[in-house]
């Protein structure tokens, strides 16, 4: 369910939750994102770490960082808000480890907030949900947010671990590579990697593989791909491990999965979580 869906030219907000769509898949694109949770449970993926979020986090999605929304809760809730690369001033994104336009950044910027803090940033995004001032709104939207976030006093996680890090950008690149292989190339064993790896991001290794593989699959499918030959070439063994891998991430058949994916989508939503 998406509620008070507005589209505002260079800037886009809307409220997510209550079960959204059924295929999720990671993804990155040029705009600078803010996630303001108010309700619930969920998870992001981003670059091999694993971020729990709760009511009251403020999490920013910077260019070009690749994330996947994972593990809902039923009652889970947040504002998405979307700044296009010319709404956004460097200014007023100094002190979020990253700039408009800049390079995937080396750290996650997430915050928990103060409840009232939380409350009334949530009261603002409604507010400017409504408005007729695009771009004024939005900016001070942008502002505000930054503001708390600099005001809260933690990050939500500690910083991935060097060998995590470089192990979820081997698979990402090649998962066709052994677990033996990734742990050779990280210069550890692989018992010691595989414990890294789960305490930093939240899965084992085979699963990032498997989840990876997906993506992959999820990726290059159109309606006139065979999904046999590109399950092979995602690394998938046969059909049925692909359709199993398939069913148990997304909860649902790939024939119903990928056809939900692939339906159009309203003007703006190609930048949602």
């Amino acid at each position: 369910m998406e509620e008070q869906l507005r589209y505002l030219g260079p800037v886009s907000i809307w409220r997510h939750g209550g079960g959204g769509h059924v295929m999720r898949r990671a993804h990155h694109h040029a705009d600078l994102e803010a996630n303001l949770c108010l309700a619930g449970r969920a998870a992001y993926l981003i670059d091999g770490q694993r971020i729990a979020l709760t009511a009251d986090d403020l999490l920013f999605l910077h260019p070009g960082q690749a994330h996947l929304l994972v593990d809902e809760s039923p009652d889970f809730m947040m504002w998405i808000v979307v700044w296009r690369p010319d709404a956004v001033g460097a200014a007023i994104t100094h002190g979020l480890d990253a700039q408009a336009g800049s390079q995937r950044p080396t750290s996650i910027a997430a915050r928990h907030l103060a409840p009232e803090t939380c409350a009334t940033l949530s009261r603002l995004c409604a507010d400017v949900a409504t408005t007729t001032a695009a771009v004024p709104g939005g900016e001070y939207l942008l502002w505000r947010l930054r503001e708390a976030f600099l005001a809260a006093a933690e990050p939500l996680s500690a910083p991935t671990h060097p060998a995590v890090a470089r192990a979820a950008r081997l698979i990402r690149s090649d998962p066709d590579l052994s677990l033996a292989e990734v742990a050779d190339r990280c210069a550890l064993s692989p018992d010691r990697l595989g414990r890294l790896f789960r305490r930093n991001a939240g899965m084992t290794l085979v699963e990032y593989r498997t989840r990876t593989r997906l993506a992959l699959v999820v990726g290059a499918w159109t309606p006139q791909r065979d999904l046999l030959h590109l399950a092979l070439e995602a690394g998938f063994g046969s059909y049925s491990a692909f359709h199993r891998a398939f069913r148990r991430l997304y909860g649902t058949t790939p024939a119903t999965g990928l056809r939900q994916a692939v339906e159009p989508q309203r003007p703006g939503r190609g930048v949602s979580t």
